[in-house]
């Protein structure tokens, strides 16, 4: 467990999510910090209160879904492609040897 209330500013989006994954009690503690910070001025579970910073479940949920709906979007009209094992928005990107 970590213990200094202050390591988080030192930690990556990806140390925070695979520490959320490996360590309940600390993704307990997470979750408890960022439910009680919660602003009151926000709609949550809306791409507004993602925008403005939220991270709550709700808000990250709601993102996670916005984004699959676009990847599908985006497939579906031909703007999402697999080039060379690369995923590319808009057209491939050529490879120079």
């Amino acid at each position: 467990m970590l213990q200094s209330d202050n390591l988080i500013s030192f930690l990556t989006s990806n140390q925070i999510w695979g520490l959320s994954k490996s360590d309940l009690e600390w993704s307990m503690a997470l979750e408890t910090a960022l439910l009680t910070s919660r602003r009151d001025d926000l709609k949550y579970g809306t791409n507004a209160a993602y925008v403005a910073g939220c991270v709550c479940d709700e808000c990250r949920e709601h993102q996670r879904q916005r984004m699959a709906r676009n990847r599908q979007f985006a497939r579906a009209s031909g703007l999402l492609k697999a080039c060379d094992g690369l995923i590319v928005i808009f057209g491939c990107l050529e490879r120079t040897a």
